[in-house]
């Protein structure tokens, strides 16, 4: 038994454990999470922003100009301005697109509901286990991923039919955590945590406080270990700030990057972006 206990850990925390660990513990609790939802994915919805964001996937899919995120089936004829990014529209139009020609389009388009916050999940489940993997040991992959994918914070936002902008909004700041536990290992860990800060912004900036948070600890690893840390600070400054400005240029267009809106990029904070990171 001892045998069989230290050979099943090794597989799970050995040198592939990252991956490894996150699948294993992402199959199990999806296989869960879809089995609990009774197949009501996509014909029942607990969150209003969820029935909203399909809503706007579906004007997408029907043809809405990419810039104009007006919801007209809200406060006609003029529409409801919207300040929902249209990175989450793509991931969702993107699976309902894959699904298409094998579903019809209700099945396909609940086929998206369910699949988009389980692949996110995975993901963040990866991140995760990389990150406690980095600060503690290989044996704390395992329990940290279990811990989390269990957590309530995990179970609501990740859930099959979540398809608001929020559990997108926590993978980019675990990216972003990620890249920046490790910059002392190199330029490329800098230029994650950038693009993953430059995302977290693009969908929505409601995580600003966290982007501080990390800020600040990149401020002071420059401080303590400039030497060791100077490239990597340079990558995530450039990737944050080209990210930042490429993101809303792709996603928003020139003339909606001048407007201010509540949880939305505006010209000030973009160029605060550019300028804070390439400066």
């Amino acid at each position: 038994m001892g045998n069989l206990t230290d050979r099943l850990l090794r597989f799970v925390v050995g040198d592939a454990g990252v991956a490894r660990t996150a699948i294993l513990v992402w199959a199990a609790a999806s296989l869960l999470m879809l089995v609990a939802t009774g197949g009501d994915v996509g014909r029942r919805f607990d969150d209003p922003d969820d029935a909203m964001r399909l809503a706007e996937v579906r004007d997408l899919l029907g043809g809405q100009a990419w810039f104009d995120t007006t919801q007209y089936r809200v406060a006609p004829p003029a529409g409801l301005p919207m300040h929902w990014s249209r990175i989450i529209d793509v991931g969702l139009a993107g699976l309902f697109l894959a699904a298409r020609p094998l579903l019809d389009i209700a099945a396909a388009e609940r086929a998206a509901m369910a699949a988009w916050p389980l692949l996110l999940l995975l993901a963040a489940t990866w991140a995760v286990t990389a990150i406690s993997r980095h600060i503690a040991s290989p044996a704390a992959s395992f329990p940290a991923a279990l811990l989390f994918i269990t957590s309530a914070a995990a179970v609501d936002q990740f859930y099959p039919g979540h398809v608001a902008h929020h559990n997108a909004q926590l993978l980019a700041t675990l990216i972003l955590v990620a890249g920046a536990i490790r910059m002392k290992e190199g330029p490329r860990f800098g230029m994650l945590a950038g693009l993953g800060a430059a995302l977290m912004l693009a969908i929505g900036l409601e995580t600003i406080l966290y982007l501080i948070v990390v800020v600040a600890y990149i401020a002071l690893l420059l401080a303590y270990c400039r030497r060791a840390v100077v490239a990597a600070v340079q990558a995530f400054g450039l990737s944050f700030g080209i990210g930042t400005a490429a993101l809303a240029l792709m996603t928003m267009g020139p003339s909606r990057i001048m407007e201010r809106s509540c949880d939305m990029l505006s010209l000030p904070l973009i160029l605060a972006a550019v300028v804070g990171g390439i400066g």
